[in-house]
């Protein structure tokens, strides 16, 4: 007992941070059999990516390395977002739908904890880090993550200040060991599945190593010296973080450059959900442009609510700005200066600082909305209430000022009153919302009754914790109450402003209610044979993998770029070169689908040709081709723009001929005739068939053509031609033949040697460091 009660009196502050955990997600903890709603893009997109990799897991004994439902199949380890290697999603495996909502409260409290540990390092009493800790994990920023549904974001982020608690170790004890644990942290951003948020992490830890060495250079006289520490510690941290990760970062990088965004995005596209400076206003007055869940209310400038959130509470500001007034170390500079730059950053095209990034800074042209950036000022302003706490506590502050929180306090209530009048106008219209909104185009069409009613409640809340705020500024200066008091009055301060914000932006609803039965798809899925859907207004994209249905389309961000061009040519279509989905305005080159294999189209528009209408949106192709098929003649054609102008006309005799971008070395005139092939066994990674030859022709699979594929016919390799622009096929003599494709790419093959060669390197060092150190 004795023990048990010094470990809790020694990590009392740990411990709350996963007990407050446990009490924000007590929804969840008392509805253990239902997920976490709404979490849009979680429903969307990652619930399929978990799921078809722990079923493919579970079915074939090996990791799917090719996804076959979205797109006309893509690769699946290439796409970062499946995270296929980030050890926690090994925590799938127990119930993918369900498990969201405990993953989610893990990573909070891994956020809160590495970063109340970044504050202890940084000299923060053990109280300014908890305040640290908590303002952090439940900021506007974090909690609607899950609104959004963005759990790859949430997995990539929580290892931030974890990287920086060991490039704070690795600066101020000049141990190796902190060098080498620091590529871990790096390691696991990258493998969570999403590579901006790591890319900007990197970015800002290597700032900080920067600034850390320098400053310790400076005051020990000895500049060159620490500055090639610095190098050596961010050389050997990389290296090794990127070497552990390699297994998915060499596949991710091949994909990525076969894939739309390759060579990066145009500046008008990248900078799309920037943090317009009108909006800054929200950083007070968070539902000043609307509330997320009632898209009548929303009018935000650029993005959506979630985006574009900077929500810190307001006691968390008003300790920010006190050792901003009364103590700035150079620490308390430079948080203060990098909360500003990730403002002026996540503000994207409205500022200068994100168009020279993207214009000179290699990688950033890569990343989209940089309004994601607004998590580095949300762990500023964290660090920057934590050295409030420790200014607000210090005697020598008191000593050394006369009435030192005087100031403040003062400041604080000119803007209570200035808030006071604003509130009284509006309340009593004498500044008048409605009519002022309907001079702003994103407001048309809103609620704008409603809209003021929120501003109203906004101003009312902040004017509110304001006052709280100088009510405790003043017990503090008069030293009228105890300390202990005071504490427990900024943590229920701090709570309840931000858990009043963040808990109604998640709840748990039956899997049922979330996931409801399609009448289509069941339709759909009485078809036992091997076809794809064409969903044009993507009512059952999201539904549809789920169904086990394949997809010529999906929700993913990344896709094939030369698929794109291939789909595009089925008819009018918005020009969206970026966007995660297609938009079709009428359908003319039906051909285009029955090469996809295409059984079904889904629908709301009026399709009059080339189908048979089964139900109100939902048409069945007539003659699709199969999923393989023999084809007697090739034609070379190694010119694009021929290329595609013959899969444009619409005349053109699929059944007889491919198109073929090399001359091969076999016949390309040959007798046989079309004939559908027999798929015997088709998975993610393998497909089997088996076809029986009286002459020689052309086997063409509905797959798509992608490094890394190998064919074999008896067990002997085949060439495989890039045939019709995007898909694969091979020649086959007279005979009997079992053919199997099999993807086993070499970049994965290539990562998978390097990170076990780093996992093991990295295991020996650590072991020989810990006997050394018992020596």
């Amino acid at each position: 007992m004795t023990k048990l009660a010094n470990f809790i009196k020694g990590n009392k502050f740990p411990l709350f941070i996963f007990l407050l955990t446990l009490i924000f997600f007590y929804k969840q903890l008392l509805h253990p059999n239902q997920a976490i709603y709404p979490a849009f893009d979680l429903h969307n997109t990652y619930s399929f990516l978990r799921i078809f990799f722990v079923e493919s897991v579970k079915k074939y004994a090996e990791i799917p390395l090719w996804n076959p439902f979205s797109f006309g199949g893509e690769p699946f380890l290439g796409n970062s977002q499946s995270a296929m290697f980030y050890p926690l999603n090994i925590l799938y495996f127990l119930s993918p739908d369900l498990i969201f909502g405990y993953v989610y409260l893990l990573d909070f409290f891994l956020l809160g904890l590495f970063t109340y540990l970044f504050a202890r390092e940084i000299k923060l009493e053990k109280f300014s880090s908890f305040i640290s800790a908590i303002t952090m994990m439940f900021s506007g920023i974090v909690t609607t993550k899950i609104l959004s549904g963005h759990i790859v974001i949430m997995d990539a982020l929580i290892w931030f200040p974890l990287l920086m608690l060991l490039y704070e170790k690795s600066i101020s004890t000049n141990k190796y060991l902190y060098f080498i644990l620091s590529g871990i942290p790096i390691a696991l951003m990258l493998l969570a599945g999403n590579v901006q948020i790591a890319g900007y992490s990197l970015f800002v830890a290597l700032l900080y190593l920067l600034f850390r060495i320098t400053d310790k250079g400076l005051r020990n006289d000895n500049l060159l010296k620490s500055l090639f520490r610095g190098v050596l510690i961010s050389g050997i941290s990389l290296l090794i973080g990127f070497s552990l990760a390699a297994v998915q970062l060499i596949p991710s990088y091949e994909f990525s450059q076969l894939s739309v965004r390759a060579g990066g995005l145009p500046y008008v596209w990248a900078s799309d959900f920037s943090f317009h400076p009108y909006q800054w206003i929200s950083i007070f007055l968070p539902h000043f442009f609307g509330y997320p869940l009632d898209a009548n209310t929303y009018w935000g400038f650029n993005g959506n609510f979630w985006e574009i959130c900077a929500y810190m509470g307001i006691f968390p500001l008003v300790l920010g700005f006190l050792p901003i007034l009364l103590k700035r170390t150079r620490l308390i500079i430079f948080f203060t200066v990098l909360g500003i730059f990730a403002l002026l950053f996540s503000s994207g095209r409205f500022s200068f600082v994100f168009p020279f990034f993207f214009y000179h800074i290699p990688g950033f042209a890569l990343f989209r909305a940089p309004a994601r950036f607004l998590y580095i000022y949300g762990f500023s302003i964290s660090i920057l209430a934590g050295f409030g706490c420790n200014t607000l506590f210090s005697e020598k502050v008191f000593t050394k000022y006369k009435n030192p929180l005087k100031k403040l306090s003062l400041m604080l209530l000119t803007v209570i009153s200035v808030s006071s009048l604003v509130l009284i106008a509006i309340y009593l219209n004498l500044i008048n919302i409605p009519n002022i909104l309907q001079l702003h185009g994103y407001a048309i069409g809103n609620n704008l009754q409603e809209i003021r009613l929120l501003m109203v409640k906004d101003l009312f809340l902040f004017i509110i914790l304001l006052i709280f705020s100088v009510g405790i500024l003043i017990l503090r200066n008069k030293h009228s109450v105890n300390i202990g008091v005071i504490k427990i009055l900024i943590c229920g301060l701090i709570l309840s402003d931000l858990w009043i914000f963040g808990l109604k932006f998640y709840s748990t609803k039956n899997l049922n209610e979330i996931y409801p039965a399609l009448t289509d798809l069941k339709y759909i899925g009485m078809n036992s044979s091997l076809f794809r859907i064409f969903d044009i207004d993507g009512k059952l994209i999201e539904e549809a993998g789920r169904n086990k249905i394949y997809s010529v389309t999906g929700f993913e961000s990344l896709y094939l770029k030369n698929y794109q061009d291939f789909l595009w040519l089925a008819g009018d279509h918005a020009k969206t070169p970026y966007e995660g989905f297609f938009t079709f305005y009428k359908i003319s080159n039906f051909n285009i689908l029955r090469l996809l294999n295409t059984k079904y189209i889904v629908t709301d528009k009026n399709l009059t040709s080339d189908v048979i209408k089964k139900r109100s949106n939902l048409y069945e192709l007539k003659d699709t081709l199969p999923h393989a098929f023999i084809v007697p003649n090739a034609i070379v054609v190694n010119n694009k723009n021929k290329l595609m102008d013959n899969l444009k006309n619409t005349l053109f005799d699929y059944k007889n001929n491919i198109l073929l971008e090399e001359k091969p070395p076999y016949p390309i005139k040959n007798s046989s005739l079309y004939q559908p092939v027999k798929i015997t066994n088709y998975s993610p990674n393998k497909i089997e068939l088996f076809v029986n030859l009286t002459k020689p022709g052309f086997l063409l699979l509905s797959e798509i053509w992608f490094p890394g594929w190998k064919a074999y016919d008896n067990g002997k390799e085949l060439e495989i031609f890039k045939t019709n622009y995007i898909f694969k096929s091979v020649y086959l003599s007279i005979g009997k033949h079992s053919v199997r494709f099999v993807y086993r790419p070499g970049s994965y093959e290539t990562g998978k040697k390097i990170t076990f060669f780093a996992i093991l390197l990295t295991g020996i060092i650590l072991l020989f460091y810990r006997k050394h150190k018992n020596k």
